[in-house]
């Protein structure tokens, strides 16, 4: 019994020690500073505040608590709302949209509560029909008065097609811990009043607050095991967590009287006639390293003008009319509005407005206009663009004098050098400009000179320096006459032609032409030729070997360093003496051109014929060089060629019949 309740005592003993090592390894005896848990909010329940997916063609939420409402301005302004076919279900659809410019009434309307949440998402599909609007903007309020727009117009490209917009709102603090939040969409720039607007999966989200872990001292004096796990002594308690919503509440930190405007006097039309009111802040007329033809312009509205304006009215345009954009859309105070060539232009930041006449690489003159008044101009002297372009496809950005805009001149503009840059482009590779952000320029001081001469303070002659532009002007993949006279039609007539836009001369050394990357044919490295400013010159592929497929290739011009300097993607070749050209001259590409090498291109007119007395010898196979070759074989070489001679099909008197002698075979042939 003695040696049992040893046993026992030795055991209890050995637990006894086991737990007390336990709990010191859990820090329960020593008193300690500890972060208390991060615990949300208690009235945050995370995700979701609202969402509308209009199933059972209502317009109440599918989740969550929020209100619908359609703007007075539109068809229909009250329920009963029409339900059409959504993304992929059901969605709400509406009519009678302003045309052309924002009407105040013609919006839909979200109202929620955000009350302990913060960091706001919007997320919608919509979709127009072909008269339906092509302009939206988004604005918000915290008292459904009182709206501020945000960010830039969203463009409805194509029509009857479902888009997803999702926009982070989480800069946008007041809209964070607030009773209720309105969300306005407006819709504008519809052609009819009958075209329509749908819309469909609506979504509100949040992310809740987290608090930042405070400091507590946690007693753990005592041996006993349930006042050691009490939670009240573990866990910081809720007090803690309900000061953050005091300190959150941004209805007490930010008066309404800070938000902006609403949008009438926010983004208003502009008749003014104010010099540099806007101003074209950046031309990347040379495009991107992705290809020649992503051009993008961008304007400025200087912050303290005019404020945000619709521009409804303005035109930028070339002197010689193309391009010429007629603007859509609105341009915030000391905001940008970006003009790309094509959605893939600039891959990371969306365009405000697409254009598709081009640039010419030689200079133009550029005007900004707001109802026939000149408010800005670029390259106003004319001749070669004062700055942009080189190797790396940089843009002519505006230079800023302290801030200050100063009427363009040639000194106006400088070269961006990459310093300082924005924006991807089509293939992902950096652009050498700014493309909605401030500019490089205007981060640059300029040197003062010691001489009063004032023309002296600001040269940046060195960034500016014109250079060589080679682009391809023209090519012919699918030949029908003797183009490099040697004598004979065939593929080795097919020809590219090189022509220097730039205002000084460019040597072709080392440059190279190729068809599509990896596509059968070797670059054919340019020789040590010099070619002056308008000045061309022809690549035939008897010199080159590079055979363009009639199926559809590629032609590119790479530089030196073997980057791609500019190229051009055809399709399938159905025509002999079919070219492309660009047209006029190094502007845009067509593929309906008249063979001219060494000359103007021309889109009229006819290929020359070939001379009677020309020899078809040896033998012209006019089948497209995609053919599989066995089959192309059996028809242009050896006697089954012969079936291309024109005298077999035209000619008289030379025979009823042609024997053909015996080769493999053991039957005699015939022609007849």
């Amino acid at each position: 019994m003695h040696l049992l309740m040893q046993k026992r005592t030795l055991s209890f003993r050995l637990l006894l020690a086991f737990s007390v090592c336990a709990l010191l390894c859990a820090g329960v005896f020593a008193p300690r500073w500890e972060a208390a848990e991060a615990r949300p909010l208690a009235a945050c329940p995370g995700g979701t505040i609202a969402e509308w997916t209009f199933l059972g063609d209502v317009s109440t939420p599918s989740t969550g608590i929020g209100t619908f409402t359609g703007g007075s301005g539109l068809n229909p302004s009250a329920p009963p709302y029409n339900f059409v076919g959504g993304n992929p279900d059901r969605a709400i659809t509406f009519t009678n949209w302003g045309t052309p410019a924002l009407d105040l009434s013609d919006y839909i309307e979200l109202e929620v509560d955000t009350t302990g949440r913060s960091s706001i998402n919007l997320r919608f599909d919509y979709r127009r029909s072909l008269t339906g609007p092509t302009l939206l903007q988004l604005s918000y309020s915290i008292d459904g008065i009182t709206f501020t727009d945000y960010g830039s117009t969203i463009p409805v490209t194509a029509q009857n097609t479902w888009y997803t917009e999702d926009i982070d709102l989480s800069s946008i603090l007041v809209l964070d811990n607030q009773p209720t939040v309105f969300f306005r969409i407006y819709g504008y720039n519809a052609s009819d009043a009958g075209g329509t607007l749908r819309f469909d999966n609506i979504n509100l989200t949040e992310i809740c607050a987290t608090p930042t872990p405070t400091d507590t001292l946690t007693p753990s004096q005592t041996l006993t095991p349930t006042d050691t796990l009490t939670p009240s002594l573990t866990f910081t308690p809720s007090l803690t967590f309900t000061a953050t919503e005091t300190l959150t509440s941004t209805t007490t930190l930010t008066p309404s009287q800070t938000l902006t405007s609403t949008p009438t006097s926010a983004c208003a039309l502009s008749n003014t006639a104010t010099p540099l009111a806007l101003v074209i802040n950046e031309v990347a007329w040379a495009g991107t390293r992705a290809s020649s033809s992503d051009e993008w312009i961008e304007l400025y509205n200087p912050p303290g003008g005019i404020g945000c304006v619709m521009l409804t009215g303005w035109v930028l345009k070339a002197e010689d009319g193309s391009p010429l954009i007629n603007l859509a859309g609105t341009i915030p105070d000391g905001g940008y509005f970006l003009l790309e060539h094509s959605e893939s232009t600039v891959s990371d930041v969306p365009a405000d407005q697409l254009y598709s006449s081009s640039l010419s690489n030689s200079g133009e003159k550029l005007y900004l206009e707001n109802n026939g008044n000149r408010i800005d101009t670029a390259n106003i002297d004319g001749g070669s663009w004062p700055a942009g372009g080189g190797t790396y496809y940089a843009s002519m950005e505006r230079i800023m004098n302290g801030g200050v805009i100063t009427a363009d001149s040639p000194t106006s503009w400088i070269t961006n050098t990459g310093v300082v840059k924005n924006g991807l482009d089509a293939n992902s590779t950096a652009i050498y400009g700014t493309p909605r952000a401030k500019n490089w320029a205007a981060l640059v001081t300029p040197t003062p000179s010691r001489s009063p001469t004032p023309t002296r303070t600001n040269t940046k002659a060195p960034t500016a320096v014109p250079v060589g532009r080679p682009v391809i002007n023209e090519f012919l993949p699918r030949p029908g006459f003797d183009w490099n006279q040697d004598g004979k039609i065939d593929v080795f007539d097919e020809f590219i032609e090189i022509k220097n836009l730039g205002p000084v001369n460019i040597n072709l050394k080392d440059w190279k032409l190729d068809d599509a990357e990896n596509s059968g044919s070797s670059p054919f490295v340019l020789p040590d030729l010099t070619l002056k400013p308008g000045e061309r010159a022809v690549f035939y592929g008897l010199k080159t070997n590079i055979l363009l497929s009639d199926g559809g290739d590629a032609v590119r011009l790479l530089n030196p360093k073997n980057v791609v300097y500019d190229s051009y993607t055809y399709p399938i070749v159905k025509i002999k003496d079919q070219a492309w050209c660009r047209y006029p001259d190094g502007r845009d590409w067509y593929a309906d051109c008249v063979p001219t090498p060494n000359e103007k291109n021309a889109r009229e007119g006819s290929p020359p014929a070939m001379p009677e007395s020309f020899n078809p010898d040896p033998l012209v196979c006019n089948l497209p060089d995609t053919l599989p070759q066995a089959f192309f074989l059996a028809e242009c070489g050896g006697f089954g060629a012969n079936i291309w001679r024109t005298m077999y099909w035209d000619a008289k008197g030379w025979g009823a019949r042609l024997f053909i002698p015996p080769q493999t075979s053991k039957w005699e042939s015939f022609v007849e």
